[in-house]
Parts: structure tokens; sequence; C-alpha cells
């Protein structure tokens, strides 16, 4: 059996990991695992919305972004950014709640899986 592997859709499969699950890994372990853990104040409420704020703005290097196939308006990156901060928020609730990352990993793999 001949198997011939297009080198696009090898790239397209990676990305395709990266931003689906990778991405959603390391920014939940940082965002949610260890920037709350830091105790900026003394309330797991306000670790969460320091954390989640920060999430959105990091959202803002989108703008920077030259991708070829795509083209975001600055409008559509800061409506990403307040989205993204609520997410934040949600998955801060959802660390609150569970006491697991887990919760806030899953719940945005499945975010970015449905766009």
């Amino acid at each position: 059996i001949y198997v011939e592997y297009d080198l696009i859709d090898l790239e397209f499969n990676f990305l395709f990991f990266i931003q689906k699950f990778y991405a959603p890994f390391i920014e939940e372990f940082l965002y949610r695992g260890v920037l709350i853990s830091f105790k900026v104040v003394d309330s797991l409420f306000y670790n969460g919305i320091i954390s989640s704020i920060l999430f959105g703005l990091s959202h803002l290097r989108h703008l920077f972004d030259d991708y070829s196939d795509v083209t975001n308006s600055k409008e559509q990156i800061y409506f990403q950014v307040c989205f993204t901060t609520l997410f934040g928020i949600i998955c801060s609730c959802f660390l609150s709640v569970t006491g697991s990352i887990y919760s806030c990993i899953i719940a945005h793999i499945l975010c970015n899986i449905l766009g």
C-alpha cells in the first residue's frame, strides 16, 4: 500500500493540535494554575479576575499576526479580548467549584474546537 502525505495536510494537522489541545493546556496551566496560585490578593475571586484580564489581554497579540489567509479587524480582536476575558472568568469559576484545573482545560479545549 502506497500512502502519499501532503505537507499541507501535515502542517494543518500539527497546527490543529497546537491550537485546539496544546495551547489550552498551556494557557490554563499558566493563567488558572500559576497566576491564581500567586495570590496577588487574598481572594480567589479577585485573583481569578486578575488572571482572566491578563488572559484576555494576552490575545491582543493577534493585532500583530500576519497570516495571509486570515484577516482580523481591530474590532474582531477587541471582541476576542473581551470574550476571552469573560471565558477566563468562567474558567476561574470552574476552578473554584471543582478544585481542579482539568475542568478548565477541558472547557478551553471544547471552546477552541467549537470555534
